[in-house]
């Protein structure tokens, strides 16, 4: 078993709200340093998960659903425009646009929660 070394590290969805967080944290400050590389990573992970489901689908382990796979396709899209507009922000230091990218934020997380329950529940329902 693996443990955790670091009293720091934030695992599955807890992860949003702690990029949120720190991208607020950064926001606020008086001359503000964007990091923004959490956002990429994040976004890269939603494209390798909509490549996991879809090979997933591929290979037998799920059903092909075109929906499911619409949903998740959602979530790169909400993340990349989350990132993008996070970029945006950086370069023309334009804050006010903070609670927009909370929503392109708030909404890849719903969707891919519900998403992932439903893959989760599927391949559930395959193993029995």
């Amino acid at each position: 078993m693996m443990r955790n070394r670091f009293s720091d590290t934030t695992f599955g969805v807890d992860v949003y709200e702690r990029v949120y967080k720190r991208i607020m944290e950064q926001m606020g400050k008086e001359e503000p340093d964007y990091d923004i590389r959490a956002l990429h990573v994040m976004y890269d992970h939603k494209v390798l998960m909509l490549e996991r489901i879809k090979y997933l689908m591929a290979n037998g382990y799920l059903n092909y659903d075109e929906t499911l796979i619409k949903n998740y396709e959602l979530v790169v899209k909400n993340m990349q425009t989350a990132r993008n507009l996070l970029i945006k922000i950086s370069i023309n230091d334009d804050v006010r646009q903070a609670s927009k990218f909370k929503m392109y934020f708030d909404i890849a997380k719903e969707k891919e929660v519900s998403v992932l329950l439903e893959v989760l529940s599927r391949l559930d329902q395959r193993a029995k």
